[in-house]
């Protein structure tokens, strides 16, 4: 949970579907943060330095974020997401900011029927979502120890936690629901990108992509001997057009910095202002 100065609180909103006390006054206009794979919203100072920016500039009255298993599937996680919201309550104008993995959780949650939100004014702005797949998977999932050396890479890096809810070090295991559900040959992404415009009438979606990796990146990239354009998603995924997005944005960041620079963050308060 974060307060209404974008800090963490320490204490989980809801836990297996259940709700811990009273919530908090979210206003009118509340703002759902959703993370991407292998990380955490739980204190991360870049999340938090996100959501008091959006509390700041007059995008949100109220933050609350969405922590999942990102090793279960997206299908899973988006049904675990259509009963957060529902928890919350209907009568707001929804603001949503989803990354990397968690644009495809979202969209799980949002397009597989009338979500338990108001029916109109909601907005979803998805940064770096691999949502026609990223062919980094494809590699990772083929060669075990690659998979090793290319997530202690991202995990010395930064790029990655891979926690336990109570801060201890996750096992990862990339033949997991999660990671395949993000290859470019998912049956789910294709399932969940067949009339894909159509079917989010409560919600308006922009995307953005980013178009530099920078050497974290450009190694990382070496390492598993393919090139993306922010790293990990190309720019045709992340701006995948079949969604119905009435913007489609690029800036010069690479796949984490989408959550924590200027020129990215402009755009998203741009879409997402009343």
């Amino acid at each position: 949970e974060l307060n209404g100065k974008g800090q963490a609180v320490g204490r989980p909103l809801v836990v297996g579907g259940v709700l811990q006390g009273a919530l908090p006054n979210l206003g009118s206009r509340p703002l759902m943060l959703v993370h991407g794979l292998g990380d955490t919203i739980r204190a991360d100072s870049r999340w938090t330095d996100l959501a008091q920016r959006f509390l700041n500039n007059g995008v949100a009255s109220g933050v609350v974020a969405f922590e999942y298993d990102t090793q279960d599937s997206c299908a899973n996680n988006g049904a675990f997401l259509r009963q957060y919201y529902s928890l919350l309550g209907a009568q707001k104008q929804w603001r949503h900011l989803a990354h990397s993995m968690g644009c495809v959780v979202s969209r799980c949650g949002f397009e597989s029927g009338n979500l338990p939100i108001q029916a109109s004014s909601n907005k979803a702005f998805f940064l770096s979502g691999p949502h026609i797949g990223s062919p980094a998977i494809s590699v990772l999932q083929g060669s075990l120890t690659l998979s090793q050396r290319v997530f202690r890479y991202m995990v010395l890096n930064g790029f990655l936690t891979f926690e336990n809810v109570d801060g201890s070090s996750c096992d990862v295991d990339t033949q997991r629901a999660g990671f395949s559900d993000l290859r470019s040959d998912s049956p789910l992404l294709r399932q969940l990108n067949n009339g894909a415009a159509g079917r989010h009438p409560q919600l308006d979606y922009a995307t953005l992509g980013g178009n530099r990796r920078g050497f974290s990146y450009w190694f990382l990239d070496y390492m598993m001997g393919i090139t993306l354009d922010d790293g990990l998603v190309n720019l045709p995924s992340a701006n995948f057009t079949g969604m119905g997005s009435l913007q489609s944005n690029t800036a010069p960041v690479d796949h984490s910095e989408a959550i924590t620079e200027s020129s990215s963050l402009n755009q998203a308060t741009n879409f997402l202002l009343p």
